[in-house]
């Protein structure tokens, strides 16, 4: 049945852009533009981020068997923090646009206090890593939107339908402690690979003719694989136009601030992690 649902929800992504499908062109009044700007994007990112959240993992779904590490009370300061992303998007009808959005996260560090890992007690000053994989496919519909004569888009307000699958992994090595003393190093592993599908809204508008701001909130709580799950993604980007009067290509600047949240509660486990900070990109349209 799980199979199903989600090879539904994936084609539902599809069908939008069947629906209202057709050529490159918008029209006003009587005159035919073409819309050659706006066919591909492809934004590379680099995201300074600020780790928040907890995460506790138990064994056997056990709640006796894990505790709960924060990330700002129980660790100190990160040890290695990567962040890169990419986003491409496709315009596959006159209003709408397919998206395929991949950031990577790693991050690790030290807790400062003994903690249980999956039934596992780890002594104080064990390390943590946390690496985190986001796929996000989604489709984006115009509701609203005004275009320039040149072909360029003025503003629009659109409606946003996605997947987000997010594949955390956690782990933890260090020195174990045993009901009899010190048991010696080791490190204890969790994975879980979560699809979670959301809804949103995003507007877009240029100010003047160099300056472009966007700004995005989706949503969704739901429950997959025996976990409910909650995500939170607020972005807002503020982007400058270096190609001038150029119609045929678009290349910006963009600086924005983005915050991502994910609570993931089932089994006895409790994930709670946020990212938030500012991002520093170039968005490619041809």
């Amino acid at each position: 049945m799980k199979k199903i649902l989600y090879i539904a929800l994936i084609s539902s992504l599809f069908t939008p852009s069947l629906l209202f499908a057709g050529g490159s062109y918008y029209y006003n009044g009587s005159h035919r533009y073409a819309q050659v700007n706006r066919k591909w994007s492809v934004q590379p990112i680099c995201w300074n981020t600020e780790l928040g959240g907890h995460f506790k993992i138990v064994e056997n779904k056990d709640p006796a068997l894990g505790q709960i590490i924060d990330l700002k009370k129980d660790t100190g300061n990160l040890d290695k923090e990567n962040v890169f992303g990419v986003n491409c998007s496709y315009k596959s009808s006159h209003r709408g646009f397919i998206e395929l959005n991949v950031i990577k996260t790693e991050h690790e560090g030290n807790f400062k206090l003994a903690r249980m890992f999956k039934g596992v007690n780890y002594a104080a000053n064990s390390k943590y890593t946390i690496d985190n994989h986001i796929y996000d496919l989604l489709f984006n519909y115009r509701l609203w939107h005004k275009i320039y004569n040149s072909g360029i888009e003025k503003y629009y307000i659109a409606s946003i339908f996605g997947i987000k699958a997010s594949d955390m992994d956690f782990g933890i090595s260090g020195q174990v402690i045993a009901p009899g003393g010190n048991a010696g190093q080791g490190r204890t592993e969790y994975s879980e690979t979560l699809p979670t599908p959301y809804v949103g809204i995003e507007y877009g508008t240029f100010i003047g003719k160099l300056f472009y701001l966007k700004g995005s909130i989706r949503y969704l709580g739901t429950e997959i694989k025996d976990y409910d799950t909650s995500h939170y993604d607020y972005n807002a980007t503020l982007s400058y136009r270096i190609s001038g009067d150029d119609c045929l290509h678009d290349v910006m600047v963009d600086l924005g601030y983005r915050y991502i949240e994910y609570d993931v509660k089932g089994k006895g486990n409790d994930v709670d992690l946020t990212y938030k900070g500012p991002y520093f990109g170039f968005d490619v349209l041809f």
